[in-house]
């Protein structure tokens, strides 16, 4: 094989996101990118939701899933030299790890880890699989910190970051939405990302639009509903959801139409959104955490609050210097540091020698 060609196989789950109804999707083997996938359907027994509860409660074990015979399969029957693991907290890792330590394979975890979590990542079990792994690469500074501090050898962590395709955006098209100020919000719709703070906020502003594209978990319709009629007026929905996908040339779409991108999310691992909308020129708004402030660094505003989430709205909306410079810096850093070529290459670095 020419340098740096690799042979590699895709086996994952045919899961419904955050669901345990009966789940009876078929089997699927398809290529995408290149890439030979196998998607395999999940076993989901009746009430195994309540059990997989019980057991996290008491042992300290995430249950949840995927739990797939088909996946378990192929990792004990595929022929590989080394197996990547991505990402936590699903059972998925755990088969992966079994698998490569059964066959004696080379393993490599890429954890993506939300620092911030400690109810589904501040357990044993995960960091001991990672200690036992090849190597761990970490998608930020941060997150290799926080691994050392959680024992896993530093000579084992590398760090690559996230990355996007830039001919992929040369092709996104622009909405015509009117002549408000549009702000736009991607990710799923719980309190965790900063969605219903972003709603209030924008009830206090004047002559604005909010895009909102995401799943509804949790209470958000009814938190939605109960908001004022005036500030509904003023947010545009696009619900994520089985019945109704959100394709993602229209996701782009939305965010290259916009003005601002804001997400004030406090639990990301690595928040590869902010990447789209940067290399779409769109300044960032973002809720102040250590991966924040690594990923954007000077292309965006930072928020500790409500309050300081409205003036910085505020700020984009009367500044356009500082409008138009912040997506000039946002492009070029995504160019600079966050191509897939860059941190393919990486990662190719990273491993090459295993």
């Amino acid at each position: 094989m020419p340098e740096h060609e690799h042979r590699i196989i895709t086996t994952t789950a045919r899961t419904v996101e955050e669901t345990f109804v009966p789940n009876r999707l078929p089997s699927s083997r398809d290529v995408v990118e290149g890439t030979p996938v196998e998607r395999h359907p999940c076993l989901r027994p009746p009430g195994f939701w309540n059990i997989a509860r019980a057991l996290d409660t008491g042992l300290a074990l995430y249950l949840y899933g995927p739990n797939s015979m088909g996946q378990i399969s192929s990792l004990f029957r595929s022929n590989y030299d080394m197996i990547h693991c991505c990402p936590f907290v699903g059972t998925h890792n755990i088969y992966g790890f079994l698998a490569g330590q059964i066959r004696r394979k080379k393993i490599i975890f890429t954890p993506c880890i939300h620092t911030r979590d400690t109810y589904h990542f501040e357990r044993k079990y995960l960091f001991e699989m990672l200690k036992r792994a090849t190597r761990v690469n970490a998608l930020t500074n941060h997150e290799r910190k926080f691994l050392i501090s959680h024992g896993v050898p530093s000579e084992k962590i590398f760090v690559t970051g996230m990355g996007v395709d830039p001919d992929e955006f040369q092709k996104v098209k622009t909405l015509d939405l009117g002549e408000d100020f549009l702000i736009s919000f991607v990710g799923r719709l719980d309190k965790h990302k900063g969605i219903y703070d972003l709603m209030k906020a924008v009830a206090e502003l004047n002559r604005v639009k909010l895009l909102v594209v995401g799943e509804p978990v949790g209470g958000f319709v009814q938190f939605y509903e109960a908001l004022r009629p005036e500030t509904r007026q003023k947010i545009l929905l696009y619900l994520d959801t089985p019945e109704r996908k959100i394709g993602r040339p229209y996701v782009l779409s939305l965010i290259k139409s916009s003005d601002v991108f804001c997400l004030p999310s406090s639990v990301e691992s690595f928040g590869a959104v902010y990447l789209e909308a940067m290399i779409l020129g769109k300044p960032v708004i973002a809720r102040r955490t250590e991966v924040s402030e690594e990923v954007i660094e000077d292309a965006g505003l930072f928020i500790d609050d409500q309050s300081s989430l409205v003036r910085s709205l505020r700020r984009l909306m009367m500044d356009t210097a500082l409008h138009r410079e912040l997506g000039r810096r946002g492009r070029q850093r995504v160019f600079s540091k966050y191509t897939w070529d860059v941190i393919a290459d990486r990662f190719r670095k990273n491993t090459s020698a295993l």
